[in-house]
C-alpha cells in the first residue's frame, strides 16, 4: 500500500526483457520491486503499458474491480485479477527462489531486488548442497548456488545432462519460437529466430549451456537418487545408486528437487480402466512412441489434450494410421503457429493488438478505458462473436 503507486507491474519475463530493451534503464529508474508480490495481470498486458492511456487505464480497472458484479467477473478473470494474489504452481525455479530467501541463501538488497554476484567466492557460508535432477532447473540451480558461493552436487539418473529433452516422443520439441526459450544469457544458436527448435536442437543448447558456465563438473550421471531423509538437524541425507551398483550416501546443509513433473521414470498410466481386458491392443505412454511403424495402419486412441497428445496425433496421422481419434475431458482450442497460416501467433496473442481484441470480444476494463475502446467493443464484439459462432 503506496500512495505513490501509478501502475502495477505484470510479468517478471516480460519486466525483464523490457530492462534488456532500448529505454530499460529508464523503466528500470521508476520502477519499484516488491519482494514477494505475484504479478497482478498475464504478462501480454506488459507491451500494452508503453501507451500512457493504457497504464492509466490499468491503474483505474486495479481499483475499480468488483467481483461480484456478473459484467465484471469475466474480464477480470481474463485479465489475471482476483480477489487476493493466487499462488502459482510451484516449479523448480520458484523452488529456487524461496530457498534463496531462506536463511543464509541470501538477504534481499535494499531495493527489493536480489542479485547474484560474478565470482564463484560471493559467500563464505560454507552450506553444501545436493541438488536432484540436471535438467534446465537442475543445471541453472547449480549455477545459482556456486554462484552464492555453496558446494554444489547434483545427481541424475540418465546419461546426460538435458532431463526431459534429453530423449522423448518421436519429433518431440519446443512449443514456442526459439527466442520465447532459451536463457537469458547464453543466445540459442542452434536455431533461427522465429524458429521452433526441434528436441535435438534444444538438448544441444542445454548441454552448451553447461559447458559455457562449466557445470557438468558438479553432476555424477547415471546416478540414482533412491531416498531422501531430513535429519533432526535440518540437514538432509541422500541415498544412491551408483554406475557401478555400489549403495552410498550424500549428507547436504539444504536439498533442491529438479526432477521435474515430466520425468520419464515416473510416466503416468492409469493401471486399469474399465473394458481394458477386453481390448486387444497396445496401451503405451507418449514417452514410448518412437517409430511409425508402431501406429501406421492402426486405428488409434490419444486419450488427452495437452501438447504431446496434440504432436501424437498429428505423428500418428503422418505415420499413416488408418484412422486417429483425441480424447479430452473438455474442449481445449490449440493456438496454430501462425494465424491463419501467415502471422507468428506470438505477433497477434503477445500484443497490444491481443488485448485489443479481448477487449473487443469482452468489454473495456469496468470504471477505466477511454471512449475508444468502448467504442471498439460495440463495434468489435458483433463481428468476432459473429466469427467465433461461425467457426465453431
Amino acid at each position: 500500500a503506496r500512495g505513490d503507486v501509478q501502475a502495477v507491474l505484470l510479468s517478471d519475463m516480460m519486466y525483464r526483457r523490457a530492462l534488456a530493451a532500448p529505454g530499460g534503464e529508464a523503466l528500470a529508474a521508476q520502477t519499484h520491486v516488491l519482494a514477494d508480490a505475484p504479478p497482478a495481470f498475464d504478462h501480454c498486458q506488459f507491451d500494452a503499458l508503453e501507451a500512457s492511456w493504457k497504464t492509466e487505464a490499468f491503474t483505474k480497472a486495479l481499483f475499480a474491480m468488483d467481483m461480484q458484479n456478473p459484467a465484471h467477473t469475466e474480464v477480470m478473470r481474463l485479465e489475471g485479477i482476483a480477489k487476493s494474489w493466487a499462488r502459482p504452481r510451484e516449479e523448480g525455479y520458484t523452488i529456487v527462489r524461496r530457498a534463496l530467501r531462506s536463511g543464509k541463501f541470501g538477504a534481499p538488497l535494499g531495493n527489493g531486488k536480489r542479485s547474484f554476484s560474478s565470482s564463484n567466492s560471493s559467500s563464505s557460508s560454507g552450506m553444501t548442497v545436493g541438488v536432484v535432477g540436471a535438467g534446465v532447473v537442475g543445471l541453472q540451480t547449480i549455477r545459482a548456488m556456486r554462484l552464492k558461493g555453496h558446494a554444489v552436487e547434483c545427481f541424475d539418473m540418465g546419461s546426460s545432462v538435458g532431463g526431459v529433452w534429453r530423449e522423448n516422443y518421436k519429433g518431440f520439441g519446443v512449443q514456442v519460437p526459439k527466442q520465447l526459450y532459451e536463457f537469458a544469457d547464453l543466445p540459442m544458436e542452434e536455431a533461427n529466430f522465429g524458429d521452433f527448435p526441434t528436441g535435438e536442437q534444444t538438448q544441444a543448447y542445454i548441454e552448451r549451456y553447461a559447458d559455457h558456465f562449466g557445470l557438468r563438473e558438479h553432476v555424477s550421471l547415471n546416478t540414482k537418487v533412491t531416498q531422501v531423509k531430513q535429519l533432526g538437524d535440518g540437514r538432509w541425507t541422500v541415498a544412491l545408486t551408483l554406475p557401478d551398483g555400489v549403495h552410498t550416501d550424500r549428507t547436504f546443509d539444504k536439498l533442491v528437487v529438479c526432477s521435474g513433473l515430466y520425468s520419464a521414470h515416473n510416466k503416468f498410466v492409469p493401471d486399469r480402466v474399465s473394458g481394458q481386458d477386453q481390448f486387444a491392443g497396445d496401451v503405451m505412454h507418449t514417452f514410448d512412441y518412437r517409430s511409425d511403424e508402431q501406429v501406421a495402419g492402426k486405428k488409434v486412441v490419444v486419450v488427452g489434450n495437452g501438447k504431446s497428445a496434440v504432436d501424437i496425433a498429428v505423428a500418428a496421422s503422418d505415420a499413416g494410421a488408418a484412422k486417429v481419434t483425441l480424447l479430452s475431458r473438455r474442449a481445449h482450442w490449440a493456438t496454430p503457429r501462425k494465424i491463419a497460416n501467415l502471422i507468428p501467433f506470438q505477433q497477434v496473442f503477445l500484443s497490444r493488438l491481443g488485448q485489443a481484441l479481448v477487449v473487443g470480444l469482452r468489454g473495456p476494463l469496468p470504471g477505466s478505458s477511454p471512449p475508444l475502446m468502448t467504442m471498439w467493443h460495440a463495434l468489435g464484439w458483433p463481428l468476432m462473436a459473429g466469427g467465433l459462432q461461425g467457426g465453431g
